[in-house]
């Protein structure tokens, strides 16, 4: 886990929060689950407070925000993750800025990334809700899903997903049975969790939560 310098003028801002979950991240993991930065709705000069102070993995749900901040010189040396749903017109936009999409659900998504020859991380997200809530591949389409991207030389390097709007047993039943389709086909990543349920996530092996409220407090909707 990335040992971050506090700010002492940073103590009640985004960067000490970053670096008090980080602490209790690496106690929780023994060090093996990474923390991403969601900084969607969020302005440049607030996450510049991150970046200055080490932080250098971000996510963004919307493709305009992720182009926005990835040109802008402030944010160099990021890598960004697209996590939110995807829209096949904006993937050739915004995929030259992106390290990691971790929210590819639909076969047509692959495809459109391998006409774009993309070759960074795919992360394939898993919908684990009765009846599909979410934007992802079902757990029956998992396997099939896999074997297309591979297929069309993608660099598929794990799965993600959303906790359905249940109670604590049914997200931490979708915890469960995503990290045993990763485990059984291979895959090492795991991006589970986000600032409600990323210690229930870490318990059942995630590699990667994804918080932002927890950071940078309440945000508007878009």
């Amino acid at each position: 886990m990335k040992d971050v310098s506090r700010n002492e003028s940073d103590d009640d801002g985004p960067l000490a929060r970053y670096n008090d979950i980080a602490s209790r991240i690496a106690t929780l993991s023994s060090g093996r689950t990474e923390l991403l930065a969601v900084s969607k709705t969020v302005g440049i000069d607030r996450i510049s407070l991150l970046v200055d102070g080490g932080v250098r993995s971000f996510g963004e749900n919307y493709a305009s925000e992720l182009i926005n901040k990835a040109t802008d010189r402030r944010l160099s040396g990021v890598h960004w993750h697209m996590i939110g749903p995807l829209q096949r017109r904006s993937l050739p936009k915004f995929s030259p800025y992106a390290t990691a999409i971790q929210s590819v659900g639909r076969l047509v998504e692959l495809d459109a990334l391998e006409k774009l020859t993309f070759g960074g991380e795919i992360y394939l997200q898993v919908d684990c809700a009765v009846g599909g809530q979410r934007n992802g591949f079902l757990i029956g389409e998992i396997d099939g899903a896999l074997g297309h991207a591979i297929e069309a030389g993608l660099n598929v390097v794990g799965l993600m997903t959303v906790a359905p709007n249940v109670d604590r047993d049914g997200r931490r039943n979708c915890f469960a049975q995503v990290a045993s389709i990763a485990k059984r086909i291979g895959l090492g990543k795991l991006s589970m969790g986000m600032s409600d349920d990323y210690e229930d996530a870490i318990e059942f092996g995630s590699t990667l939560v994804r918080l932002g409220r927890s950071i940078f407090g309440e945000r508007p909707s878009k």
